[in-house]
């Protein structure tokens, strides 16, 4: 009669193993690596703060108004919108639509507007000297969170549309 033949011990432990577990396991967690490799780009880049994702730039169809702003803000924070004006006639009028006012509390305009209305839409109207480049910086504080689509206008032409993300 033969002997029977004993299995080779690779330890001095008997320990039951579970490869398709494990290797799930090790492909769960190459994954998450992955997805935290993601989240930490993309946060460099700017999508949670300052950054080229976030940086905006949208002028109006007439190329009369171009507005730099960033594009994810943050819940009472402040932020700041630079209104460039290629050549704005002698007093001028600046307007945002209701998701402006409704979305930001207007802290303060440079340069001080001559009168400012609010309304159906806020108004701003200056006075300047015709013909020469104009800025208008708004800061402002987000006071609700969430996204947004502003309009700004020179007087009643066609609206730049800023999309936005206010983060809580």
């Amino acid at each position: 009669m033969a002997k029977p033949r004993r299995k080779p011990q690779t330890g001095s432990l008997e320990l039951s193993e579970d490869c398709a577990f494990q290797q799930a396991n090790w492909r769960a967690e190459r994954i998450a690596w992955v997805v935290m490799a993601a989240i930490i780009a993309t946060a460099m880049l700017g999508l949670f703060s300052v950054g080229p994702l976030s940086n905006g730039r949208a002028t109006d169809p007439g190329n009369s108004i171009q507005v730099e702003y960033s594009r994810f803000m943050r819940l009472s924070a402040a932020q700041t919108f630079r209104i460039h004006l290629a050549a704005p006639s002698d007093g001028f009028a600046l307007e945002f639509d209701r998701a402006f006012t409704e979305m930001l509390k207007l802290e303060r305009v440079t340069p001080e507007p001559v009168r400012a209305l609010a309304g159906e839409r806020l108004r701003l109207e200056f006075a300047s000297s015709s013909g020469q480049p104009a800025t208008v910086t708004l800061h402002v504080e987000p006071i609700r969170f969430g996204p947004a689509m502003f309009r700004v206008s020179l007087g009643t032409a066609a609206p730049a549309e800023l999309p936005v993300f206010i983060y809580p």
